[in-house]
């Protein structure tokens, strides 16, 4: 499970952005639960990344924008080995 925070600059409530999420590299390693969430009244929203059977690496990317059109970007590696 992964969880993104969002948080608001001058007391800017997070609640209720849109978090949205992409496999960029690995789409054959991982699946992910949803492509997109809704932020809580904590500026989190939570997606769950499943690994695959497939050995090797997967970058997810997860990205937010402002209510001025600014973009924020962030991204996670998943690594998977074989047992």
């Amino acid at each position: 499970t992964v969880t993104v925070t969002v948080s608001g600059s001058n007391d800017c409530n997070p609640e209720g952005a849109t978090v949205n999420a992409v496999i960029k590299t690995g789409k054959n390693r991982v699946t992910i639960d949803a492509t997109t969430a809704t932020t809580d009244v904590n500026g989190q929203a939570t997606f769950t990344i499943t690994a695959g059977q497939k050995k090797g690496n997967a970058k997810v990317v997860f990205t937010v924008e402002d209510s001025e059109g600014e973009v924020y970007t962030v991204f996670v590696i998943v690594k998977i080995r074989k047992k």
